[in-house]
């Protein structure tokens, strides 16, 4: 799975972070992961996120640890990008035992991000850590409706010994089938702890249609559809590239779930 990490929007004006966006969708990427942590990103995203909001896949993120705070970073992420529902809202970089519990605890982090996710304002919940595996795992284990975790997996990590960068342990150990990578950087584990079973991460994982530029077996996101939001066309040079890629791939291009465990890039 290939994510673009809308940090790079923070140092950019706005007709460049338009541009680069644009580029991003053009070249098969639709998961978009962005915090409130990352500058001006979230403003910077908006105008094209708001344009392309069907073939965006969005993932936002919190560092609070209790209620009212996790409540406003999530009113505060969707003023600041202009929409109405986030497609997925992580617990972001989860390192300690002592979080975990305020977090999962009675006015914890946890209780905002249900209450949004009942509200409408959140369709899904995820967790970022790149903490102690063994922390995961709890994680996994603690949060019943947790349905995504993102970590770190990559060469140099499965290279080190000991149990603090044993992260296949994870996707040994997660209660999942299904896992990606977030672009060059981290492996996402979908859970489904009340089946016992995995299931893809968030929403089905297809072989892209017009998602594959370079990436013969990459992956899309596919939002839960919404009627409030208008589908935008796409530029006569994408359609054809869509076209393309069906062709190579076949029928309407869609295929098993990618599987895949292996990225790297700094947080």
């Amino acid at each position: 799975m290939l994510t673009f990490g809308s940090i790079a929007l923070n140092w950019l004006e706005q007709e460049g972070a338009n541009q680069l966006v644009e580029l991003v969708l053009d070249h098969g990427v639709n998961h978009f992961d962005v915090a409130p942590t990352y500058g001006d990103a979230e403003l910077k995203l908006g105008p094209k996120l708001r344009q392309y909001r069907e073939d965006i896949f969005l993932g936002c993120k919190t560092q609070e640890r209790e209620y009212e705070g996790a409540a406003r970073k999530i009113d505060r992420s969707l003023n600041r990008l202009g929409i109405d529902t986030i497609d997925l809202y992580q617990i972001h970089g989860l390192e300690y035992e002592d979080e975990l519990d305020t977090i999962t605890a009675d006015g914890g982090a946890l209780d905002a991000i249900r209450e949004a996710k009942a509200a409408g304002k959140v369709d899904h919940i995820g967790l970022t850590s790149h903490g102690n595996p063994g922390l995961i795992l709890d994680a996994i284990d603690r949060i019943d409706d947790l349905e995504t975790v993102m970590f770190p997996l990559n060469p140099v990590v499965a290279g080190k010994d000991g149990d603090e960068y044993d992260y296949e342990a994870v996707l040994e150990g997660g209660g999942h089938r299904y896992a990606g990578h977030q672009g060059v950087r981290e492996g996402v584990v979908a859970t489904d702890r009340r089946t016992g079973r995995g299931r893809p991460p968030v929403r089905e994982l297809v072989r892209a249609g017009r998602h594959t530029r370079g990436h013969p077996r990459a992956v899309r996101l596919r939002r839960r559809p919404r009627s409030r939001y208008r589908r935008q066309p796409r530029r006569p040079e994408a359609r054809e590239d869509g076209a393309r890629c069906r062709q190579s791939l076949g029928g309407d291009g869609r295929g098993a779930p990618a599987r895949t465990h292996r990225g790297s890039a700094p947080r």
